[in-house]
């Protein structure tokens, strides 16, 4: 049984995270300029008069899909010993078999196993070739597609030779089978999508357009597709496959005429041919969830994750038994700030470093979070008695105030506060995960943790 695209994805990242570099994501695919210009001047000229040739090249020349389309190929031929430098002849015919099947079963070629009627091998080295590595397969090998996908969406980062899990990649990996393509479809379609010409991000029109669909039909005959707009070279429809949210039922071989189909059955079909095709119940209670315009919690992670990264702060969601430990030395030099918190928040570290870890932890150290912050400001002296009742975001407001005078918490800090203090989880009964929970507990202790350097550096230019 296949696995599906979130199982390999989450096995490819745990790799990672365990300093695991699988051989092909380290390879970068490069399609020789060279046999990309001979490629193309064969599109053009075998498509003269395919009825779809407008569509073809603007799909395939125009927005890049040929190359996109054949690079995974050419590292295929690449992996078994061919190069164009010393295997140009091979390696063209090899590529133009490819591209002759792509054009035969235009646009179906990207999910489905080609029909190759009439189109013939042009020696029995290509034959070979064929058979040892599937020519007409042009799907980016296992797990360099899954590699590309992870860094596409924030999962992972690489400078080429170092890959390193982010925030989200480490949460993603936690989450269970049920959740992971609602994590999946939200990351994408939330927070990354360009369009319908994106490849690696399927967009809120489609998949709404998607759901709304009593059925999946499509006629390629006569070009009839209503998501076909949205989706060219069916890219997503690909995509809800490969996550398990599809099912699919091929009839190719039954050779039934299209007219003979019972209307009510969702179906693609090429001429007799054709294969029926929609969302499972699963899919669509995956879809409902993705398309809910009330944020939830896994949203929520999502989104402040997404913050973190664009800040440059993309680390403070961990925390290191060091910097838990430099929290504890600054209380102890701070006592005037920390007052009645000290106990709470080493009660706190003691149970984050033996990983005993519960939603009390973070609803506790915000508002010691919140007395330090407090107390700082009456330290110092911009509080007043009146002030004391002062809520939580009219401490925030004070201290942007004094950025302009004497600041003591800088911007960047307190931005990352506000990522933090709007969150959910402080307010009301919601469960989150073990890693969510870690997440956000690591957040709030690396903001009690810059407080106190903030601080301790303020002190020290007063000083001075």
């Amino acid at each position: 049984m296949p696995s599906t695209l979130t199982s390999r994805l989450r096995s490819l990242l745990v790799q990672i995270k365990l300093n695991e570099d699988p051989d092909l994501i380290s390879r970068t695919i490069h399609l020789n300029p060279k046999l990309y210009n001979i490629l193309k001047t064969h599109l053009l000229e075998t498509t003269k008069k395919h009825k779809q040739r407008k569509k073809i090249i603007t799909d395939e020349i125009l927005n890049n899909g040929l190359e996109e389309m054949l690079k995974p190929v050419y590292y295929k031929l690449s992996s078994i010993g061919y190069n164009y430098s010393d295997d140009s002849e091979i390696m063209e015919a090899s590529l133009k078999y490819t591209l002759d099947t792509v054009l035969k079963n235009y646009p179906l070629h990207k999910k489905w196993t080609p029909f190759r009627t009439g189109i013939l091998h042009s020696s029995s080295q290509v034959e070979e070739i064929d058979n040892l590595i599937g020519l007409d397969s042009v799907e980016y090998p296992q797990p360099y597609y899954e590699f590309q996908y992870a860094i596409e969406n924030s999962l992972v980062t690489s400078n080429g030779v170092n890959h390193k899990l982010t925030s989200l990649g480490n949460l993603f990996i936690s989450l269970s089978s049920l959740t992971a393509p609602v994590f999946i479809l939200k990351l994408e379609s939330y927070c990354h999508t360009t369009g319908t010409e994106d490849q690696w991000h399927i967009s809120q029109e489609y998949l709404k357009s998607l759901n709304d669909q009593s059925s999946i039909y499509l006629d390629f005959g006569d070009s009839r597709y209503t998501l076909l707009e949205l989706d060219p070279n069916l890219t997503y429809l690909r995509r809800l496959d490969d996550l398990g949210l599809m099912y699919t039922k091929d009839h190719t071989l039954e050779r039934r005429m299209a007219e003979n189909i019972d209307s009510s059955i969702p179906t693609f079909h090429i001429g007799d041919d054709f294969i029926e095709m929609g969302l499972t119940d699963l899919g669509r209670r995956v879809l409902s969830q993705v398309l809910d315009e009330d944020l939830g919690l896994l949203d929520r992670v999502i989104q402040d994750l997404i913050q973190l990264e664009l800040s440059g702060k993309k680390n403070l969601a961990l925390i290191s038994n060091e910097d838990l430990n430099e929290i504890l030395d600054l209380t102890i030099k701070f006592p005037k700030i920390i007052l009645n918190e000290a106990q709470s928040i080493e009660d706190i570290i003691t149970d984050v470093k033996k990983n005993n870890l519960s939603l009390h932890h973070l609803r506790g150290i915000m508002p010691s979070i919140e007395a330090i912050m407090r107390q700082i400001l009456n330290n110092e002296g911009h509080l007043t008695e009146k002030d004391k009742k002062i809520t939580l975001g009219g401490l925030t407001d004070r201290y942007r105030t004094l950025l302009k005078t004497t600041p003591i918490i800088s911007k960047d800090i307190l931005d990352f506060f506000n990522t933090l203090e709007r969150n959910k989880l402080l307010h009301g009964t919601m469960a989150p995960s073990d890693q969510i929970l870690e997440i956000y507990l690591g957040m709030a202790l690396n903001f009690l943790l810059l407080i106190l350097r903030e601080y301790q550096q303020y002190k020290k230019s007063n000083i001075q």
